[in-house]
């Protein structure tokens, strides 16, 4: 087993291990709209993190992989899922599991169910407003109807303070948190900077919101 686990969403794993039937990798596009629903069947599920779940895990990476169907964050959207890697932290707000992670000149917020973290859950946090309704505005940018263009820019600045709020309180300790990797399922990306130039951020200027499949620290 390699690395330490954060997170792995049982029902995206469940929902993938189809793929590796006769069917084949076809049916990645079909289950495609199964996975993007961050929440959806995931709040009441209890985690077993035993050597299949993890062993399943693996096997889906590698197969994803070698299906080509994975593109990198700085390309995510291209395909169904994506990878990313860098320094992260996590919290628990308002009912979701978030991670927070920058990457190059993008900022990538993950969310998902707390039923889904791996050993101690992170700390509950109070940084976002319960103005901003965390939960919807994750689920709408997982819609795909984000036509209007004033609508795309309230979400897009809606997920950028998000991202900034739970970024803050490691903001000064930024090169010492722990380093992840993983695989997410694409929801959507904006290019956002009004809330990267607080606290410092200035240098992202692209957002992309996503929900892991798995998250492994390095």
């Amino acid at each position: 087993m390699r690395g330490i686990y954060w997170y792995v969403s049982r029902q995206k794993v469940d929902a993938l291990m189809q793929a590796f039937g006769p069917a084949g990798f076809n049916l990645f596009k079909e289950l495609s709209l199964t996975l993007k629903a961050p929440f959806l069947g995931e709040a009441k599920a209890s985690l077993n993190p035993d050597r299949s779940l993890i062993q399943n895990v693996e096997n889906i990476e590698n197969g994803i992989k070698t299906a080509g169907a994975l593109s990198d964050l700085s390309d995510a959207g291209s395909k169904t899922f994506f990878y990313f890697r860098g320094r992260a932290h996590r919290a628990v707000e308002q009912g979701a599991y978030f991670i927070v992670l920058s990457q190059d000149r993008t900022a990538l917020l993950l969310a998902g169910s707390p039923a889904n973290a791996i050993g101690a859950p992170p700390k509950q946090s109070e940084e976002i407003s319960p103005s901003v309704d965390p939960l919807g505005s994750i689920n709408r940018a997982f819609k795909d109807q984000l036509k209007d263009s004033e609508q795309a820019r309230d979400l897009s600045n809606g997920c950028a303070y998000m991202w900034v709020m739970l970024a803050s309180p490691v903001r000064d300790d930024w090169a010492s948190i722990p380093e992840v990797e993983g695989i997410a399922v694409f929801g959507a990306a904006f290019p956002s900077i009004g809330h990267f130039r607080r606290l410092n951020f200035a240098e992202l200027d692209r957002i992309v919101i996503g929900s892991p499949i798995f998250v492994r620290q390095l």
